[in-house]
């Protein structure tokens, strides 16, 4: 086969070799595992690894396109963290809101002077809170083993997972809403006698995320 010579002048020659220059080189090595494309992705490889893998990236279409792909659902996966992030927030303020006056009728409960030796055994009502049209109720039971329980319950399905706090003397005690039945849901915190002070003055009540 006879090779065809061709005349370039030095600026045509200079901007050729620019050109070839710029091609990607062959890929070096094998292409990333996922293990090496979510460290890459997440930056948790060193400076000399990083560079590897660039180069590579560079070079290879394949797994140049596996990380635009890798991008994209790492910034959908973050979206959506931020998004449940601020729908527990709002409903936190909401389930908040709906049991503001629960926490303020067991404040002033709980400073009478009616110690728990004094109520008696037996199951027995001994504080009860109820919203305007009844969905959202809150009471506290003196069991007839002496555990006191405290019952939160709601019509609205939203509140699942919110989470009830009771702070007895220097500590907490928590439970998350969950379904009760089909239209009602709840969250149950109880005290064990053993571990229940004299006075309910120890007790305080927390609604959070």
């Amino acid at each position: 086969m006879k090779i065809q010579r061709i005349e370039l002048t030095g600026r045509e020659l200079d901007r050729l070799v620019g050109d070839l220059r710029s091609i990607p080189p062959s890929p070096p090595e094998q292409c990333l595992t996922d293990e090496q494309f979510v460290a890459y992705t997440l930056g948790k490889l060193g400076d000399e690894q990083t560079e590897q893998l660039d180069a590579h990236i560079a070079a290879c279409p394949t797994c140049a396109q596996s990380l635009e792909h890798a991008l994209q659902q790492l910034e959908s996966q973050q979206k959506r963290v931020v998004a449940e992030k601020e729908r527990a927030l709002g409903l936190t303020s909401i389930f908040s809101a709906i049991f503001r006056d629960a926490v303020a009728s067991w404040n002033e409960f709980r400073l009478q002077p009616l110690p728990l030796a004094a109520a008696g055994e037996g199951d027995r009502l001994l504080w009860e809170w109820k919203s305007p049209v009844g969905d959202h109720q809150a009471h506290m039971v003196l069991d007839p083993n002496g555990d006191l329980t405290f019952r939160f319950v709601t019509t609205d399905a939203r509140m699942v997972g919110c989470r009830v706090r009771l702070r007895v003397s220097n500590r907490w005690l928590a439970s998350r809403v969950e379904a009760v039945s089909q239209t009602e849901f709840g969250a149950k915190i109880v005290v064990q006698k053993p571990e229940s002070p004299q006075d309910l003055s120890h007790f305080s009540l927390d609604f959070a995320a």
